[in-house]
């Protein structure tokens, strides 16, 4: 590109579009340009070692590649280091991350479940023939995500491989006050962090054609890009429904939309159609998105939720996977159908054998009862993933079901 057509771009970009614009960095220990605007996005490309970025006071080593961040109120930014390319955004994001030539894989995390997220990372690598051909975004909460970038050097060096990535840093205070306010009757602990929502954000901050997303308490046993490369898909999500019918109870797996929304409320004012108790959950993870067709997911939200916090009792019980129920609500296809999928291998009521476990693509350890807590469950499948040799030492224990608010609120 030369300088006079390079001139016109960066004239079209910041007349046209103020808070989308490029800078190309030459110098080290480089203040970033920072914006008086609320949720800007900074997406960094790496290429240096030991490279950080200090912002608002948080030190982050940025990884090789893309460092994207979203970040409610940035009052200072610098970097310790050159890089070569600064592309500046807000959220949701104008310009949205995609990757058209490879396999594109969501992970969402706190530092909580980077326990589960590296063990998962390890079980994509072992399984998958073409790992070169998989992007692996991975979406962590800015405030709590110590020690990441060493972990993962760790996992790539242990493997000798340079994971292909995007890793975007999430500030909670990006989200709607709505949601922030909001109030969940057996949520399930959604409510306590960022990384579990984030995958509801996807289709403001992504615009690939296909998306699997996988809760960083899973493992992966079959080879996804194998299953996966051909996949057309013609319908913003896939996900496994829970239509699981067994003649023994601990492996039923059967749930009604009317355990977790009130169906009854006139949806069709929000979505445009209303909603059959009696027509099956789909489950909230594991899922294939096609970003492109997730249309106002976010403002529906937002629009659901604000009704949510003014009924009481609310209109829905487990938080993250009754909104995406809702918001997709006849417009989900089975992931079943694609890949297979065991959920709830967390859960104590579950009776899973050995065979069950060999027959599916992929494992979930939904449940309280994740498999490096000390009283775990089906701890020697995971621990052959878990490269890095890292455990909870502690045992879990059941909580009675309470009204959960947000981190948010619950820090303030």
């Amino acid at each position: 590109m030369g300088y006079e057509t390079l001139n016109k771009c960066n004239y079209y970009i910041y007349v046209l579009m103020p808070y989308v614009y490029k800078l190309y960095m030459t110098s080290t220990n480089q203040d970033i340009n920072v914006s008086k605007i609320k949720n800007q996005c900074i997406k960094i490309f790496n290429k240096v070692d030991n490279n950080k970025i200090i912002i608002n006071d948080i030190v982050i080593r940025l990884t090789y590649g893309w460092n994207v961040f979203l970040v409610h109120n940035i009052i200072s930014c610098k970097l310790e280091k050159s890089v070569y390319t600064i592309l500046y955004d807000r959220f949701p994001l104008t310009t949205k991350l995609e990757n058209k030539n490879m396999l594109n894989i969501l992970i969402c995390a706190d530092q909580y479940y980077f326990y589960g997220m590296f063990a998962l990372l390890q079980s994509i690598i072992t399984n998958t023939s073409s790992i070169h051909n998989i992007n692996f975004n991975i979406m962590l909460d800015i405030h709590n995500c110590n020690n990441f970038t060493h972990m993962l050097d760790v996992l790539e060096r242990k493997n000798n491989i340079v994971l292909n990535k995007r890793v975007i840093y999430i500030d909670i205070n990006i989200l709607d006050d709505t949601i922030l306010k909001t109030t969940c009757f057996n949520g399930g602990g959604h409510l306590l962090n960022i990384g579990n929502f984030s995958r509801l954000l996807i289709g403001e901050i992504f615009s690939d054609d296909k998306l699997i997303y996988l809760d960083s308490d899973s493992i992966v046993q079959c080879d996804l890009f194998h299953k996966c490369k051909n996949l057309t898909i013609d319908l913003p999500i896939y996900a496994p429904r829970a239509d699981k019918h067994s003649t023994q109870r601990g492996k039923s797996v059967v749930i009604p939309l009317q355990y977790i929304i009130t169906c009854y409320y006139d949806w069709k004012t929000i979505i445009g159609s209303d909603i059959n108790g009696k027509d099956y959950v789909y489950m909230g993870a594991p899922f294939i998105a096609n970003c492109t067709l997730w249309k106002s997911v976010y403002k529906k939200i937002i629009a659901i939720l604000k009704i949510h916090n003014k009924t009481k009792g609310g209109i829905f019980k487990l938080f993250t996977m009754s909104l995406q129920n809702i918001v997709f609500y006849g417009k989900t296809g089975n992931l079943n159908n694609i890949l297979r999928c065991l959920q709830d291998l967390g859960n104590r009521r579950r009776r899973w054998d050995i065979h069950d476990f060999n027959c599916h693509d992929i494992l979930d350890w939904s449940g309280i009862y994740k498999p490096w807590y000390k009283n775990g469950l089906h701890k020697d499948i995971w621990e052959k993933y878990n490269i890095l040799d890292i455990r909870k030492d502690a045992v879990v224990l059941p909580k009675k079901k309470s009204v959960e608010k947000n981190w948010a609120q619950n820090t303030m």
